[in-house]
Order: structure tokens, then sequence, then C-alpha cells
């Protein structure tokens, strides 16, 4: 009796794990980056010279003159750009190119500037516990629109890059939330999206 008890008790186990294991191998959506990660530009230089604390002579100092840094090499906004004065180097405006010079002036910098950088990649992206398919509409606008479409659900500008792959279970398109069954059609969906926010947008998308 008490091997029947046993071998019952083991064999559900096993049941359990089987079925958890296979809930993780279709976990939804995994993100190869966290959403607003950052970048830091040490003593962030321009021309060859020193970044200006501010962005014109003398206005638009402190984060107007870090944003403009930050979307100047393609990332969102500043989030930390500490003061720092110079005394031996001179530094160059990014609006007028115009120079300071630690000679005949009171020249300031920043220390550094941290950049958002406003990029998130989807992973078998998903629609309403769907595959995500690979059209925008039942066999249309496929590829660019639904990437598009999908990021911009998500609170993002656009797709910055995506690939599609066949897919062996049902889709559902994020255009019109048609089905494709892949007993009856050929069902496409992405292996990743990669979506982008612009300089200036406000990200609304959650993972």
């Amino acid at each position: 009796m008490k091997s029947v008890q046993a071998s019952l008790a083991i064999m559900i186990l096993t049941v359990s794990a089987i079925t958890n294991a296979r809930k993780l191998s279709h976990n939804p959506t995994h993100l190869r980056r966290r959403l607003l990660d950052t970048i830091t530009f040490d003593d962030p230089t321009h021309h060859g010279k020193l970044v200006d604390w501010c962005l014109s002579f003398q206005t638009d100092c402190g984060k107007p003159a870090a944003d403009a840094y930050c979307t100047m090499n393609g990332y969102g906004e500043a989030t930390k750009y500490p003061k720092r004065r110079t005394y031996g180097d001179e530094t160059l405006t990014m609006k007028q190119l115009s120079t300071c010079s630690p000679a005949h002036n009171v020249c300031d910098t920043f220390d550094y500037i941290t950049c958002q950088v406003n990029e998130q990649t989807f992973e078998n992206p998903m629609e309403h516990n769907r595959v995500l398919d690979g059209c925008y509409k039942f066999d249309s606008g496929c590829g660019k629109a639904a990437a598009y479409a999908y990021c911009k659900d998500k609170g993002f500008s656009r797709a910055k890059e995506y690939s599609q792959i066949e897919s062996k279970e049902e889709t559902m398109s994020i255009g019109d939330h048609a089905v494709c069954d892949p007993a009856w059609h050929r069902c496409n969906t992405f292996s990743y999206i990669t979506c982008v926010a612009s300089p200036g947008d406000t990200m609304d998308g959650s993972s």
C-alpha cells in the first residue's frame, strides 16, 4: 500500500513539474532591454571642446543644454547633469558654437550627462493572450504596419527593427483581432520587435 502511495506521489510531482515547465516555456513576452535604460557621457564634448553649461551664451543653461546633447546623440532627455566649473579648458555652446575661455570668463561645463535610452525589445510579442500575428489585419499590412502598431500600442513612436517567423500556434492580428489558425493557414508572427521613442515623447508604455 505504501509503495502504491509513493508511486502516486511521484507521478503527481512529475506532472506538476512538466506543467510548470510548459508555463515557463510559454512566458509570453521577454524584455531584452529594460524600459528607459540610461547611458552616461563623462566630460561631454562638442567639436573637441567641453560642452558649455548653457545652450546659448548665458541662456538655456543646465537641463536645456543637457537635453540638446542627448538629442544630438540620438537619445532621450537628460536625467542627470551635474555642473562643474572648468579652470583650464574652454567650453563650447551647442546652439551658437560660442567659446568660453576661462582665461577671460567664468566657464562651466558638465561633470557628466546621463541620457535616457528610449528603446525596448519585446521577444515573442503577444496580443490578447495569443501570439501576435505578423500582419496588421488578416493577410494585409504585414510586417512594418503590424510592428509599428504594436509599438504605438505600447506607448512608443515606431518600430526600429523586427524579425518575422512562421508560427505553429494561433496568432491574432492587432488591427482587427482576427485569429489565424495554423491548421488551415500559414500564420506568421514576430520573434522580436524593438520599439523606440523619439526624443521628447511621453513614455506611456509598460512592460
